[in-house]
């Protein structure tokens, strides 16, 4: 599953973020069967699709176990 979309329904585009500011959002995902998924994080420059770095990964995608009831 893949829950795309702009920070916070496009409320709050990157331009506005102060560095290291922390953000909430809630992403939806389809109904999966159940067992233990890894999700991956990663952000992308609106403009060019271009993948931010993410300091100490080297694949600059964050990556979390996660149990599905």
């Amino acid at each position: 599953a893949q829950a795309d979309g702009r920070p916070l329904m496009g409320m709050l585009p990157f331009w506005l973020w102060e560095r290291a500011e922390v953000v909430r959002d809630v992403r939806r995902f389809p109904p999966v069967e159940s067992g233990i998924y890894t999700v991956q994080l990663g952000v992308w420059e609106p403009a060019t699709g271009t993948q931010w770095s993410v300091t100490g990964l080297s694949d600059d995608v964050v990556s979390l176990q996660v149990r599905c009831p």
